[in-house]
């Protein structure tokens, strides 16, 4: 199972729930510039936009819920887009 983090990306094993191997967002750029000839500073880019979101919807997620409010997809993404907080 792969599972992605802020830092990266992580590979689970489905038997035990172990991280087999752990790929930073740099190491997952490396991959993509030598696999498709992308140029790293558009990679490291975009890889950098992600892990910022992810982080932005996992807090949002745990504020909302938290607070006790319903969660959404439609919602998160309005205040991700938007840069809204709660």
């Amino acid at each position: 199972m792969v599972a992605l983090t802020k830092e990266g990306v992580e590979i689970i094993c489905r038997d035990t729930g172990g991280v087999v191997a752990t790929f930073t967002w740099n190491d997952i750029a490396d991959i993509l510039q030598f696999r498709y000839a992308t140029p790293w500073n558009r990679l490291k880019e975009v890889l950098e936009e992600l892990s910022l979101t992810m982080g932005e919807l996992d807090e949002l997620y745990a504020h909302a819920r938290s607070q006790g409010r319903e969660v959404s997809k439609e919602l998160i993404e309005d205040y991700l887009k938007k840069r809204k907080t709660f």
